[in-house]
């Protein structure tokens, strides 16, 4: 997840993504509603 973060996080909100096990979404959905991304955040947050 970390990586994730460092990576593709830093994307503008509108970059479209192919996750490979769901259909495309954006970078902005994920930062907003993806679980996994929002823990590492937060947790990020708290350092």
């Amino acid at each position: 997840m970390p990586s994730i973060v460092d990576k593709l996080m830093t994307l503008p909100d509108d970059s479209v993504v192919l996750p490979g096990h769901m259909q495309e979404t954006r970078i902005g959905e994920e930062r907003q509603t993806n679980p996994f991304v929002l823990e590492e955040l937060q947790r990020r947050k708290a350092e």
